[in-house]
C-alpha cells in the first residue's frame, strides 16, 4: 500500500469538505456515519426522497452512488443498522452511500453536491417520492437524448418496458460503431 497515509489524509480532507458543503447546502438530512469512521465512505439519509430515484438522476450525469450499506446485500429490505440507530422510514428510504478515493478531487465534490442539491430539490418539488416509473422516464429520456445527440439512432422510445438481450446487444453494437468512427 504505497502512499497509504497520503490516501487516508486525502480522503479525510475530501470527506470533511463534502460534509461542509452538505451542511451549507442540504436541508433535512442526517449523517449516519460516525465521526471516527473510515475516511473513504459516508452514509447520508435525505428526508422526503427515495434513494433509488436519486441514484438514477445522478447516473444520468455519470455520478455513481450506492443505496445499500457496504456490508448489505439484502435488496429492498430495510437496513437493520439504520433501524438500530433509530432512523425513521422517511429518512431510511433516502439513505445513500458516498465513497471517496485518491481519484476524487475537490472539484468532483463541488459538482456532486451541486447535482445532489439540484436533484433532491427537483424530486421534492415534483413530489416524486414513491413514483419510481415517473423518475425512470427522467433518466431514460436523458440517456435517449444523449445517444441521439451523438448520432446513435434509437428507433423506439420504450421506457416503460424492458428490452431483450438482443436489443441491448444491437444498441451496444451501434454505440461501439459510432465510437470507432
Amino acid at each position: 500500500y504505497e502512499n497509504l497515509e497520503q490516501r487516508i489524509e486525502h480522503a479525510g480532507k475530501i470527506k470533511a469538505y463534502l460534509l461542509k458543503l452538505l451542511e451549507e447546502n442540504l436541508k433535512d438530512y442526517q449523517i449516519n456515519t460516525p465521526q471516527n469512521s473510515s475516511n473513504f465512505h459516508l452514509s447520508v439519509s435525505i428526508k422526503d426522497i427515495r434513494a433509488e430515484v436519486l441514484l438514477h438522476y445522478l447516473e444520468g450525469d455519470e455520478i455513481y452512488i450506492s443505496t445499500a450499506s457496504a456490508c448489505s446485500s439484502n435488496g429492498n429490505h430495510k437496513s437493520k443498522t439504520l433501524k438500530e440507530i433509530g432512523l425513521n422510514d422517511n429518512l431510511m428510504d433516502g439513505t445513500i452511500r458516498i465513497c471517496t478515493s485518491k481519484d476524487i478531487s475537490f472539484k468532483d465534490i463541488d459538482i456532486f453536491v451541486e447535482k445532489l442539491i439540484k436533484y433532491v430539490n427537483e424530486i421534492r418539488n415534483t413530489k416524486a417520492v414513491g413514483k419510481m416509473e415517473q423518475q425512470k422516464e427522467h433518466w431514460a429520456e436523458k440517456s435517449f437524448k444523449k445517444l441521439n445527440d451523438k448520432g446513435i439512432e434509437i428507433h423506439e422510445k420504450r421506457f416503460d418496458e424492458p428490452i431483450t438481450r438482443g436489443e441491448l446487444f444491437s444498441l451496444l453494437d451501434r454505440v461501439l460503431d459510432k465510437l470507432e468512427k
